[in-house]
């Protein structure tokens, strides 16, 4: 089974690191960035020297280390655009360890319409007063409420974080993106990626962890499981939705993309 990691950063370097120790031996990596001497504090198996390369093949190598005869397809591409997006429709499971609202839109969307089970995870430092941490780790399929059931994607964001920069600066009410660079702990990262991998084998494997949905109360300690009801009238995996249309319904992809 193929397995595809969207995110090759603070969680997603770990959730690769871990399912390479499991014996996963079939990997899809996907991200557009490159390594820069800020990540160096949570991207596993990146070094100083690999400043400037790209965090899919600094997580290939990683793969390759622990299994050497792994087959591991790496796209430094973003996976909003369309050519990227499909890759995921041949793959048996995704994790979705990015940060940006329009791919955690898409990814949402794609598991539901194609039904490709997948794990969304997350997690939040907040400095502004005192210090505060939490995670999720939540299991998108039909049946389970989906990112917007749960409220976690804002559509003005996700609008900004599809529009090219010509369409930015062309645009009256764009006044920045007002993204604000949160700090990182790869212990905090750690906690959630392998609370995240502990669910897949749940889902693949019939580990006894039945929970679908995991919160992290970082100041407590706490992993709590609980629950969420799925919105009978979302627009992305309700009975009127585009779940289950595969090909009938278009995904929120940039379409033409050249890279």
């Amino acid at each position: 089974m193929w397995v595809a990691i969207v995110g090759l950063g603070g969680t997603g370097s770990i959730v690769a690191q871990q399912l390479a120790h499991l014996g996963v031996r079939k990997f899809l990596l996907i991200d557009r960035d490159k390594i820069e001497e800020t990540n160096l504090n949570r991207t596993v198996g990146a070094t100083r020297a690999d400043i400037g390369c790209t965090k899919v093949e600094i997580a290939k190598r990683m793969i390759r280390a622990i299994q050497p005869d792994s087959d591991v397809r790496a796209i430094a591409g973003d996976v909003v655009d369309e050519k990227h997006a499909r890759e995921l429709l041949g793959v048996g499971f995704v994790f979705s360890c990015t940060d940006s609202h329009a791919s955690r839109h898409l990814l949402n969307q794609l598991c539901y319409q194609y039904v490709v089970p997948m794990i969304d995870m997350g997690v939040a430092i907040d400095t502004s007063d005192t210090v505060r941490f939490a995670g999720h780790v939540k299991a998108l399929a039909p049946g389970l409420a989906c990112l917007w059931c749960m409220g976690n994607l804002n559509p003005k964001q996700i609008r900004l974080e599809m529009m090219s920069p010509e369409q930015r600066q062309a645009d009256p009410y764009f006044q920045g993106t007002g993204r604000v660079i949160q700090p990182a702990v790869i212990s905090i990262n750690s906690t959630v990626a392998s609370a995240a991998v502990t669910m897949f084998l749940s889902m693949v494997a019939g580990l006894d962890a039945p929970s679908r949905l995991l919160v992290y109360d970082g100041n407590r300690q706490r992993l709590a499981a609980v629950t969420a009801e799925p919105d009978p009238a979302c627009n992305f995996c309700g009975p009127a939705s585009t779940a289950l249309t595969g090909d009938q319904s278009p995904l929120p992809v940039r379409r033409n993309a050249s890279s």
